[in-house]
């Protein structure tokens, strides 16, 4: 039963994500992506849902920034991972990064240059350990689950366990027999 329960632990899967991170120009205006890698339980299908799961995870968020003195947080540099899913040409990537499109985040900017907010590695970096959080609840519950299933198993094999008696001679038992009749 300990065998199966470590085994399961180790062998729970998570997924590799990439994010790419930076475009390069390949042959025939190809871009060549450098990669971030990092990993998750399971990846997000677009890399702009990360915004919403660093947003669920962060305490400081504010759904009202947009109206403070400095506004909301903005991820840029995120155009290659888009141009790069969307097999985008490196030309077309270079006019997209004139336009310069970002991630908006729900984090108020303590200063005009956003010296609080994460930058994107930052960001992927705390969604990745947030959904490990999720595996040290999941480590927990199984070694309670393994514990009391011991316990159990340990109890039943005390109630189970058979009295042991002593050999005892035939003049034991002839004892016995006259103390039970001159008793009656």
């Amino acid at each position: 039963m300990i065998l199966i329960y470590v085994i399961d632990i180790f062998t729970m899967d998570k997924e590799t994500c990439l994010f790419a991170r930076w475009c390069h120009e390949g042959i025939d205006n190809q871009i060549i992506p450098s990669f971030y890698f990092y990993q998750m339980n399971e990846c997000p299908r677009y890399s702009s849902w990360l915004t919403y799961d660093y947003s669920d995870a962060n305490s400081n968020h504010n759904y009202d920034c947009g109206s403070s003195e400095y506004g909301c947080c903005e991820v840029s540099e995120i155009e290659c991972d888009a141009a790069y899913r969307e097999g985008d040409t490196y030309s077309l990537y270079q006019v997209i990064l004139e336009h310069r499109s970002h991630w908006s985040l729900n984090i108020n900017k303590q200063d005009e240059e956003g010296s609080n907010c994460p930058t994107v590695e930052e960001l992927i970096y705390q969604v990745s350990q947030n959904d490990k959080n999720n595996y040290l609840a999941l480590y927990l519950s199984y070694t309670i689950t393994a514990m009391i299933i011991m316990c159990l198993c340990i109890i039943c094999r005390n109630c189970m366990k058979k009295e042991e008696y002593e050999k005892t001679d035939s003049d034991d038992v002839e004892k016995v027999k006259f103390v039970m009749k001159e008793s009656v």
